[in-house]
């Protein structure tokens, strides 16, 4: 029983962990998109 519970506990970190970091490499590529965007505008 405990094991099956730690077992279930670490996937859930695990789906956690990525999640975050599928999030976080999101929103660099919206800023990154948006520093070439406003390059683009402004810098002719």
């Amino acid at each position: 029983m405990d094991d099956r519970q730690d077992r279930a506990t670490r996937a859930r970190a695990k789906r956690n962990i990525a999640l975050g970091l599928a999030l976080a490499g999101m929103a660099v590529l919206f800023y990154l998109m948006s520093i070439v965007q406003w390059h683009e505008h402004f810098g002719q």
